[in-house]
């Protein structure tokens, strides 16, 4: 079964993406940037969602750390935000999709199982 770790600091989201992705895929959930660095450090998902308004540090900047680490550029990261980002922060940020808020859940399935396909 494929591994996915979901970030964002709202529990009721990861709730949600936890039931919704569960029966499809290993659901590993972080609430900080910080435990998910932490996890990625002992343990490689198959792909990672995030989202990018997170209380600490955006995740366009933690998705960059994890583009740029040779050891977990691979993975690819889909982004999802209620802001409208500019298209250089998503450029910048190195992700690999972006999903605006709030998303079909439909949609999310498709773009996770179009990227683990073309990762495989």
């Amino acid at each position: 079964m494929k591994k996915i770790a979901v970030l964002d600091d709202d529990l009721v989201v990861l709730e949600i993406l936890e039931v919704a992705l569960g029966n499809l895929y290993e659901v590993k959930l972080f609430d900080h940037p910080n435990k998910l660095i932490s996890y990625l450090d002992n343990e490689l998902p198959d792909l990672i969602v995030m989202d990018y308004l997170l209380h600490e540090k955006n995740g366009d900047l933690i998705s960059k750390q994890i583009k740029e680490n040779p050891v977990t550029n691979h993975i690819p990261i889909i982004m999802f935000s209620a802001s409208i980002l500019k298209p250089e922060i998503i450029e910048n940020s190195k992700c690999d999709a972006y999903i605006a808020k709030p998303f079909d859940l439909a949609e999310l399935e498709n773009t996770i199982a179009h990227h683990l396909q073309n990762h495989s």
